[in-house]
């Protein structure tokens, strides 16, 4: 699909308790001040019928063969994890996914022992009437051996792999120790295979629950130690890691239990809640479990190892209308258990609103406003509450899947579950002619004037509905295409660079949702899309080293000390481009100098 610039609005909210914009494109939006003359506001992109109901494929290997038999999961957007559709491929690795609604999909493939090629920290979403190319390639392999402190193999000893960087050396946040696991044979060897490329910490333990026999003890990380001194494990797709040894230690851990509180729902025994447990310093997963409701109100973890940890239940199922959560409650586990925890469940909040779209007047329909390709429908538009964890009060964004949605044909949207926390709202536009012009809070609130929360944001508390949300996204989008050369010729460019576009009229100096940015390519080239028509300040930034290891950074405008920074350089450097209505402007030119004082951009090219 298209690339599509990401646009953010900051939606802030009032937390109760202690409680990753794809890192490579890393986009923002382009809003303007400047309204555009208007025919119709529609909540349907196009009324025409739909004529596609299905999704197809193929899934082939490296060489480009097909895989048969592969699984492919289809999932729509907004759906529950684990509620999609899987389908089998053929003999030929085609497979075809059949009556689907119109709207966004995420398609994966399965085939033991291969990962996929694209291992990018933001999805690739799909629509009706696509047809796709799913390409997987051999994963990595890491085997070795387990015994214990007296060198005597260690038998059906679980071995799981954490991948703690990914390819390019990125941190990825929250990383949990599960799945990647096998279990030891009779000789103690163990082979964990089908991992991306990346790095990865490997332990031995036994089950979190009561029943394993090697409960109550904490696990041992490669090559005989623990969490905090582990030896990273490097993994290359295709490649296999061999001797990767441990000393099972067998130290004694302890448990963690409670109880949960407050309004359950409904009692049935296939509702409950999962509850979590996370490091307080990196938001990495610990453990999890499942306390099904009807089967009491307990919940317990075995073979806690000491540290800081967070506990929560992120998410419950109750029933219609009594979806739950609870907040957050750090604990230290030093030598002994901690048990008596009170978990208390309330009610979760929900966001929702409607989207309406601003069609251009027949009248303005240039030939460079006329799409060249088809339609797309609004309800293809994705959304998605991006929550702002903070380390040590916040647990990881297991989640975050279930804070995405779309709008259905009317231009309706909602998030039915979403706990205090502050979030950021995220748009996926389904076409490049398109950008939002304004977010805007009370529209429905009788004998209220709508307040324009793109700066202020939105405040939601504890069991908290927000229902008048209106987002008006326009036709007539601009985009920017260019490529970043070096000053001195022939010179190789820095890597980690970045291009930042900040709104250079007056009224929308500190607008937020009018600041862009996106990564430069390895050649130098860069992208943005979905910009509002206005003039803008370019600037070019490399980034610290810190920046460039984030898989899902903040964008700069998040943040107001530094969104006024990148003002004050972008007008000090003051190269100025105008961005025309349903114009791609290419061959934009910016030039990077490593001395200070040089100019930045050739705005003629």
């Amino acid at each position: 699909m298209t690339r599509n610039l990401i646009f953010t609005l900051i939606l802030i909210s009032v937390a109760t308790s202690t409680q990753r914009i794809n890192a490579s494109a890393g986009r923002m939006p382009g809003f303007t001040t400047t309204r555009v003359s208007v025919a119709v506001q529609s909540n349907n992109y196009d009324s025409q019928n739909r004529r596609d109901t299905w999704i197809t494929g193929r899934v082939v290997n490296e060489s480009g063969q097909p895989i048969p038999g592969a699984g492919v999961y289809v999932r729509k957007v907004g759906g529950l994890s684990g509620f999609g559709r899987t389908i089998t491929a053929g003999e030929d690795g085609t497979f075809r996914a059949e009556d689907l609604s119109s709207g966004s999909y995420t398609v994966f493939a399965s085939v033991p022992g291969y990962v996929s090629e694209v291992d990018s920290a933001s999805p690739v979403y799909h629509r009706v009437g696509e047809d796709i190319t799913i390409k997987m390639v051999r994963g990595g392999v890491i085997t070795g051996t387990v015994t214990s402190s007296s060198g005597e193999p260690v038998v059906g000893m679980s071995v799981g792999a954490i991948r703690v960087r990914d390819a390019e050396g990125r941190t990825i946040r929250a990383a949990t120790q599960f799945g990647s696991t096998r279990p030891t044979d009779d000789r103690g060897v163990y082979r964990i295979y089908g991992l991306q490329s990346g790095s990865y910490l490997v332990w031995a333990r036994g089950s979190l629950q009561s029943y394993s026999a090697f409960a109550g003890y904490t696990p041992t990380f490669y090559p005989s130690t623990t969490r905090d001194a582990a030896t990273a494990v490097e993994i290359v797709a295709g490649r296999e890691a061999t001797g990767i040894d441990i000393r099972y230690r067998g130290e004694p851990g302890h448990i963690v239990s409670g109880t949960l509180s407050g309004s359950l729902g409904s009692e049935s025994s296939n509702r409950g809640v999962s509850v979590l447990l996370s490091y307080a310093a990196s938001g990495a997963m610990e453990a999890s479990t499942y306390v099904r409701f009807g089967a009491g109100r307990g919940f317990a973890f075995y073979g806690v190892p000491d540290g800081e940890y967070i506990l929560t239940a992120p998410l419950g199922f109750g029933g219609p209308d009594s979806n739950m959560s609870s907040g957050s409650t750090r604990i230290s586990v030093k030598g002994a258990d901690v048990t008596g925890i009170d978990l208390k469940l309330t009610p979760a909040g929900s966001l929702s609103g409607r989207i309406v779209l601003e069609r251009l007047p027949q009248a303005d329909r240039k030939d460079e406003c006329k799409s060249k390709s088809r339609q797309p429908f609004l309800d293809e538009l994705i959304l998605t509450a991006r929550k702002e964890e903070t380390p040590g009060t916040d647990p990881p964004g297991s989640f975050s899947g279930l804070n995405q949605t779309s709008p259905d044909e009317k231009g309706e949207f909602k998030i039915p579950i979403i706990t205090p926390s502050r979030y950021r709202l995220e748009l996926r536009l389904p076409g490049e002619d398109l950008f939002v012009r304004s977010i805007t809070q009370g529209a429905s609130s009788r004998g209220s004037q709508p307040v324009d929360v793109t700066g202020a944001g939105v405040l939601i508390g504890t069991s908290q509905r927000v229902s008048d949300l209106l987002v008006t996204i326009a036709e007539g989008a601009a985009g920017l295409r260019g490529k970043v050369v070096s000053a001195n010729q022939g010179a190789r460019l820095p890597s980690h660079l970045r291009v930042y576009l900040v709104p250079a009229e007056t009224e929308s100096l500190d607008d937020t949702v009018r600041f862009a940015e996106t990564a430069v390519d390895s050649d130098g080239s860069f992208t943005l899309n979905n910009l509002a028509p206005g003039r803008y300040y370019s600037l070019l930034r490399k980034q610290s080293d810190s920046e460039a290891m984030e898989r899902t950074p903040r964008p700069l405008a998040w943040d107001p000390a530094a969104r006024s920074k990148i003002r004050r350089d972008a007008q000090k450097a003051n190269v100025v481009i105008e961005l025309q209505r349903c114009k791609v402007t290419a061959d934009y030119v910016i030039t990077y100098a490593s001395s200070p004082g040089r100019r930045q951009a050739d705005p003629n090219r």
